[in-house]
């Protein structure tokens, strides 16, 4: 698909197809096949040194599996933690309301299908913060 969509950008290059047509070409070009080849991701893992401090975090690989059910618990139990809490900012009484609506599963079903990538890669003078979906 890559050697494809190169060919027809090259001849948009040169001036032998119109931009256009280059669109038609590109749209027409059959992507299904080549994401049939990911293989879903099943893991996140998590690494973040702080060298500054000296301290190093580092997860290695939880199945999304568990990573959904942790994160749907916590859906659950956060407002019943602070339902009565009266020191708890407005703020954060409206961003849990908005948490409650956002489906997990959806979520890591498109991160899973999108097969192994780094979501978060930033490296710093002394520090590192990694998230990898495997």
């Amino acid at each position: 698909m890559k050697d494809e969509i190169k060919g027809i950008l090259d001849k948009l290059q040169n001036g032998e197809i119109s931009p256009e047509k280059a669109l038609k070409l590109i749209k027409n070009i059959d992507i299904k096949n080549d994401f049939d080849k990911i293989k879903p991701a099943r893991k996140i893992k998590i690494l973040i040194i702080d060298g500054d401090d000296h301290k190093k975090i580092h997860l290695p690989g939880i199945p999304f599996g568990l990573v959904s059910f942790l994160g749907k618990l916590g859906i659950i139990i956060a407002p019943l933690a602070i339902k009565n809490n009266r020191n708890i900012d407005p703020k954060a009484r409206e961003a849990l309301k908005v948490i409650k609506e956002i489906n997990l599963k959806e979520i890591f079903d498109v991160i899973k299908a999108h097969g192994s990538f780094d979501l978060v890669d930033v490296i710093s003078e002394n520090d590192v913060v990694k998230i990898s979906i495997l």
